[in-house]
């Protein structure tokens, strides 16, 4: 029973669920995933039709490239955040999602939540607000990427993702700012040096 009311606690505060119906279907076809520290979220051969929902703790989205170098291309880390399955929209694209921390997550079959998307207002509100935010925060990565030094990207990454950084290696920031992690440790040094620390 517990684990029911966090689930409609998680629906209703992170997800603006508002219909009694929504939150019975989800409840009812969805499943948590817990996951430890770097487990997979979903492996790219798992190309259900699922959605997954971030419930508390971090993940990133990863592709491994040519190099086989693993570069990190999102983060989800707010409750309520959807670990979209990129796979589905990139052909011959293999990327992984992996927990960061000790994670909880809510899978739910993709047909729940269109039929939840349609019908209710408050999720529709949510989930439309979240991929405003998402495309914005794409939008100043790439701006950042392109007109900033190696520095100010690092600055500009803690401001922007404030909740971020404790816990998260190094690396992982490093190639999501498109940049070595001798750099990023060069820089976290100089900016240390700058403050007298």
């Amino acid at each position: 029973m517990k684990d029911i009311s966090i689930l409609q606690d998680f629906l209703s505060e992170s997800l603006s669920v508002e219909e009694r119906s929504t939150i019975e279907s989800f409840l009812q076809s969805g499943k948590v995933i817990h996951c430890l520290k770097n487990d997979f979220v979903w492996k790219p051969e798992e190309r259900a039709k699922q959605v997954v929902f971030l419930m508390d703790g971090k993940a990133r989205e990863y592709a491994i490239d040519e190099d086989g170098h693993d570069n990190t291309f999102r983060f989800a880390y707010k409750p309520g955040d959807v670990l979209i399955n990129d796979n589905r929209y990139l052909e011959g694209a293999v990327f992984y999602w992996e927990a960061l921390s000790k994670s909880n997550f809510l899978s739910v079959p993709s047909v729940i939540v269109d039929q939840a998307f349609e019908r209710d207002e408050g999720f529709r509100n949510n989930i439309l607000q979240r991929m405003k935010e998402h495309h914005a925060q794409d939008a100043r990565l790439r701006y950042a990427l392109m007109t900033k030094y190696s520095k100010e990207k690092y600055l500009w990454f803690l401001e922007e993702f404030s909740d971020i950084p404790k816990g998260v290696p190094q690396k992982y920031i490093a190639t999501y700012l498109n940049m070595l992690p001798q750099t990023l440790s060069e820089i976290k040094h100089d900016i240390k040096v700058e403050k007298g620390d």
